[in-house]
């Protein structure tokens, strides 16, 4: 019984996924990003198998074999140089910002983040441009690289559309091997340029190569000067402690530029569902393309959920929609656990007194108002 089930969810995972390639026009996307097909195999066909084993929660190494390929030939396809990534996350992103539009009031303002987060690489060793990166949060120096992402945001909805995955520009900080090619004419060529230069520069080039937007103008460093608006935002919770913003346009008004920098936010949402439901650094990869290549397809899926996240109108999160997603098995047996936790909690409330039950049922009910909505139904149908 639950073999079919789990089949049964895959096929309408499949279903979804389907569904969302051929929202974004994947096919013909596929043709403008460098690709050139060697088998029968469609880029669209493999980029659909690897959405679908991210919501599976497997690595490409676990994955589900399919009749129509092997796990080979996705490797092949990941580590292909010429394929050119950062364009298709923009044409993926671009498409699916006009299927929204429609739906975004035109008062509401849109703007463009960017923001960097550690894709660490603990346990390789030969990757190439694998580098010695610092991670704020732990201070100190790890082994991997900074994926640098361009995000567009309506406030409601964040979508990834653009990305670099940065190494070092300082010879003594790169552990890995060197460039394997170094022709600018070349995608990977240029690609691997990019890794090695300023991330302040690079950050102006994803921007340059996704969209224009007047609220984001050049900024100027060195001996020029330029003029800039500060705003003060107190925090509530302590009064001798305030944020500075700051922004060259000088025409919006305090709480508009709150608003714009609210929205910086949605960034650090999407790098916490990639890390924790999407695998981002936990890729047995060892190929830079593929890397790159994998970064892509973890940004198409986050893009997937925040479709259905919008196209549901509800109030799930992002991290909600993958579980619902994700296979039947490992929620079975998380909802297992709980029914033997609240049968032990029933048991327990049977032995105390009036005023402690009372609290204890005021306490299991709140649990379960955390809860996504089917694990909620599995605990009250066992």
């Amino acid at each position: 019984m639950n073999i079919i089930r789990q089949k049964n969810t895959e096929n309408e995972l499949h279903n979804i996924v389907h569904q969302f390639t051929s929202l974004i026009g994947l096919s013909k996307l596929t043709k403008l990003v460098n690709y050139r097909r060697h088998s029968e195999i469609s880029l669209m066909k493999v980029i659909e198998w690897l959405l679908t084993t991210k919501f599976l929660g497997r690595s490409l190494y676990r994955a589900h074999e399919t009749p129509n390929f092997t796990s080979r030939t996705v490797r092949n396809n990941l580590n292909d140089g010429r394929i050119n990534w950062q364009r298709l996350i923009c044409q993926v992103g671009s498409h699916l910002i006009k299927h929204l539009r429609p739906f975004i009031d035109r008062r509401r303002r849109l703007a463009l983040i960017i923001d960097d987060t550690l894709f660490s690489r603990e346990y390789a060793t030969q990757t190439e441009l694998l580098a010695r990166v610092f991670d704020h949060d732990k201070q100190l120096y790890i082994k991997g690289y900074r994926a640098l992402t361009l995000g567009w945001s309506d406030a409601n909805t964040f979508l990834p559309i653009n990305f670099a995955l940065m190494s070092s520009k300082k010879p003594q900080n790169v552990l890995g091997k060197s460039a394997k090619t170094t022709d600018q004419r070349t995608i990977a060529g240029r690609r691997r340029r990019q890794a090695q230069q300023k991330m302040n520069l690079v950050s102006l080039q994803l921007v340059k190569q996704a969209y224009q937007y007047s609220c984001f103008v050049e900024a100027h460093v060195g001996n020029q000067k330029f003029k800039l608006r500060l705003v003060f935002v107190a925090n509530r919770a302590r009064q001798d402690d305030y944020l500075v913003l700051a922004t060259t346009q000088l025409g919006l008004q305090p709480q508009e530029i709150i608003q714009l920098y609210a929205r910086r936010w949605q960034i650090e949402n999407y790098f916490k569902v990639a890390k924790q439901y999407l695998r981002l650094d936990k890729s047995q990869v060892q190929n830079y393309d593929g890397l790159c290549g994998h970064l892509a397809i973890v940004m198409m899926t986050y893009d997937l959920l925040a479709w259905q996240e919008r196209q549901n109108q509800d109030d799930r999160t992002i991290g909600d929609l993958f579980f619902i997603m994700n296979e039947a098995m490992p929620d079975i047996e998380l909802s297992q656990a709980l029914v033997w936790l609240l049968n032990s909690l029933k048991t327990i409330i049977n032995h105390e007194v009036y005023a402690r039950r009372a609290q204890i049922i005021q306490m299991m009910n709140q649990f379960f108002t955390f809860l996504p909505k089917r694990l909620v139904s599995l605990l009250t149908a066992s």
